[in-house]
């Protein structure tokens, strides 16, 4: 109970001006839903240390992301020799395993330059493998969406 009907009046006039501006705020508009989408461009992983040092493989990577942001991708390599690779791509987040032969597999994370579906700066980072104990690096440029 309020003790002088004044401020009893005065404690419900703020309590609906509080309530009237939280209700004129702008609603928070949810992401706009990303569609399948591929985008590609000139890779190159390179093992800087371990058992397979120097190793390097270099070609085209392409990848098709689902909007749930599951991502499958296929690297061509120079000789034309292909591995694929499965994943997860957020924003500018990109994580790929990539199956290198039966049983050997390159494990890299990465950031993008921009978001994964403008398709354009560098993609890059660290991975281990193919064999336990390597430790290297990957790059990609000249990114550009995938038809």
């Amino acid at each position: 109970m309020c003790p002088a009907p004044a401020r009893c009046a005065a404690r419900v006039l703020c309590l609906s001006a509080v309530l009237l501006l939280s209700a004129c705020q702008p609603r928070a508009v949810p992401p706009p839903s990303m569609e399948s989408m591929a985008c590609g461009g000139r890779f190159e992983a390179t093992v800087r240390q371990g058992p397979s040092a120097g190793l390097a493989l270099v070609g085209q990577l392409e990848v098709r992301v689902e909007p749930s942001g599951q991502a499958r991708a296929v690297l061509t390599l120079r000789d034309g020799a292909t591995l694929p690779a499965t994943g997860h791509v957020n924003g500018q987040a990109i994580n790929l395993i990539f199956v290198v032969r039966q049983d050997t597999y390159l494990f890299g994370v990465g950031t993008s330059q921009r978001a994964f579906h403008e398709c354009a700066g560098l993609w890059g980072g660290p991975f281990v493998g193919p064999e336990q104990g390597d430790i290297g690096d990957w790059l990609g440029t000249q990114i550009r969406p995938v038809f």
